[in-house]
């Protein structure tokens, strides 16, 4: 009898603790997903609440440079910040906005650059053409952002907290740039990540997943063909 009991007390002590533990992890649980939106709200209020309307970037405009202007106007919109001829790596015309030396103070030349320009030259040698219209624009400064706070440099995970779910990495075939696409992203706006950023497989250029540390390397706009 005595045997009994103990085998008795034995079984209740033992689904006590089990019951205890599964309590205990579903209150951790409980806490690690307020702690997860706790974040997501701290991260949309907080890029709700630090975007400067001169380094705002929508689908139309990117700070002080709207699509669709000269490049006349972008000069007097964006003084004193200068502009010059740049290219990219596959030799394309491009035009670079950078801060005045004065205003570059303490920064490296990568830091300088603040924006790109495209307007639909072709000739990468030739002096910039100052009536030449701006139909793309790749903002490099994470200082700039979107409505939303978005900006370069940003953690794709946190990303994902504002504009949902990474919907598909890009890798192109020439350069292997890659872009990401979130599921409530605006339209008009692309963003480029960091190389190696996604996870591909069988030699595929696209994927859904992405490694752990993937950051937004520029944020584009562009003007689409009339």
């Amino acid at each position: 009898m005595r045997q009994l009991l103990l085998i008795i007390c034995m079984t209740l002590v033992i689904i006590s603790c089990g019951s205890n533990k599964n309590n205990q992890k579903e209150l951790e649980l409980k806490e690690k997903e307020l702690a997860l939106k706790e974040r997501e709200l701290a991260l949309k209020e907080k890029g709700m609440q630090q975007v400067d309307n001169g380094k705002l970037i929508t689908e139309n405009v990117a700070g002080k440079v709207q699509l669709g202007w000269t490049v006349k106007e972008v000069r007097t919109a964006v003084n004193p910040m200068l502009l010059s001829r740049t290219r990219d790596g596959e030799g394309v015309a491009l035009i670079a906005v950078i801060l005045n030396d004065q205003q570059a103070q303490g920064l490296s030349k990568d830091e300088k650059m603040v924006m790109t320009l495209y307007a639909d030259e072709e000739d990468a040698q030739a002096p910039i053409n100052e009536n030449a219209r701006i139909s793309n624009i790749e903002v490099w400064d994470k200082t700039y952002k979107t409505e939303k706070g978005i900006h370069v440099g940003m953690l794709l995970k946190d990303v994902e907290s504002i504009y949902g779910k990474v919907k598909e990495i890009l890798r192109s075939e020439i350069e292997s740039r890659e872009y990401a696409t979130f599921s409530n992203q605006p339209e008009g706006i692309s963003f480029r990540v960091n190389y190696d950023a996604g996870k591909y497989s069988n030699g595929q250029n696209t994927s859904t997943v992405y490694n752990e540390g993937a950051t937004i390397y520029s944020i584009s706009i562009f003007k689409n063909p009339d």
